[in-house]
């Protein structure tokens, strides 16, 4: 089987049923009984109907056959007191009979090149270990060196997690440790929660979103020197328009001024039962709004019995640390690549705020 027998198709428009042959070749990665992440609708929701612009899908195909993708999503982001066209590359995957062959990169320098001609300044992509190098060394992609992305993980169900394969004697001791521990978090989230009444902070989850967000993005975007714009017209298309995800919308208020939100999703994968914390954004001043918010969340999210909490943190930011005092652990690190044209050099070179959360990716 030679390197000839495959050839790149752009299917940005998904015609000729392309979004359902799209999502069946990428359903073919998932593990058995993880919920569903990529479906046709999801396709036309992120590419067709993306309010920047139409996405861009970069395909391998093998005579009718896909056996490689790479897609483009756009976005708005505010950089520098500016707002420009980003896009960020995910869906990167590879039939294994075709891994080695050149088509990684190919792809990726493919879909690079028509985004960066289209508009889109700044390029990023959030890649695994393994792909990674390849960004690196073929594609010209270079690691942030400032935004210090982790994963921030707070364990309900940790004999699940990692004592299954364990000695029942570790297995009892485990459960007695767990259940100390679970304890000792529901009184952090009592505190926190009593905390944020004391201080006038009121929470509540809501289905709908008023214009007083766009005035809350106003307010903060000078917060960062690098965020995607996070006002009403996004937080409806990202969160309240998705076709696979359902999401948790809480949003604080002081003095009923609004104040901040954060989004959760529940998510089954690798057989785990998790809540992923997607988003916040809040006036940082006020670090007792988020701490409100997270805490609420974790604490009515319980009812549905997941296995652990998930989300990205910026080691280098508050929420670190708000995340700590809160029952999370911070551990294994997660790069963020960018494209070095001219604009993405100057991010590396002067960029050292970036709000960045988990669905700056397509991940959630």
């Amino acid at each position: 089987m030679s390197e000839q027998e495959w050839r790149i198709v752009h299917a940005d428009d998904l015609a000729d049923g392309m979004d359902e042959k799209l999502a069946r070749f990428l359903e073919s990665f998932k593990s058995p009984g993880d919920d569903p992440v990529w479906s046709a609708s999801y396709y036309r929701w992120k590419t067709k109907n993306n309010p920047v612009r139409t996405g861009f899908i970069s395909l391998a195909v093998n005579g009718g056959d896909i056996v490689s993708s790479v897609s483009v999503t756009p976005k708005f982001i505010w950089h520098r007191g500016k707002k420009i066209q980003a896009a960020e590359i995910g869906d990167t995957y590879t039939d294994i009979r075709f891994q080695r062959r050149g088509i990684f990169a190919a792809l990726i320098n493919d879909i690079k090149v028509r985004a960066d001609e289209s508009g889109c300044s700044l390029i990023y992509g959030l890649p695994n270990e393994n792909s990674r190098p390849g960004y690196e060394k073929k594609c010209d992609f270079l690691a942030h060196p400032a935004l210090q992305l982790a994963n921030a993980t707070c364990l309900f169900n940790a004999v699940k997690i990692i004592g299954q394969k364990r000695s029942r004697p570790f297995r009892i001791i485990l459960i007695l440790l767990a259940s100390l521990i679970n304890l000792s978090l529901k009184g952090l989230r009592m505190f926190w929660l009593l905390w944020g009444k004391i201080s006038g902070v009121s929470v509540r989850e809501v289905q709908g979103l008023g214009e007083e967000y766009n005035d809350l993005w106003e307010r903060c975007k000078g917060q960062s020197d690098v965020s995607l714009v996070r006002d009403k017209k996004y937080l409806e298309f990202r969160f309240f328009a998705h076709p696979l995800a359902r999401y948790r919308f809480y949003e604080a208020r002081v003095n009923k001024t609004l104040q901040g939100y954060l989004v959760c999703k529940k998510q089954k994968n690798n057989n785990r039962r998790c809540v992923m914390i997607a988003d916040w954004f809040y006036e940082r001043r006020h670090p007792i709004v988020f701490l409100a918010l997270l805490n609420r969340a974790v604490q009515e999210g319980l009812n549905q019995q997941p296995d652990l909490y998930s989300t990205w943190v910026n080691r280098s930011r508050i929420e670190k640390w708000l995340f700590m005092v809160s029952g999370f652990v911070i551990r294994k690190d997660q790069p963020l690549i960018i494209y070095k044209n001219q604009p993405g050099r100057e991010l590396l070179s002067h960029t050292q705020r970036w709000h960045f959360t988990l669905s700056d990716s397509d991940n959630v």
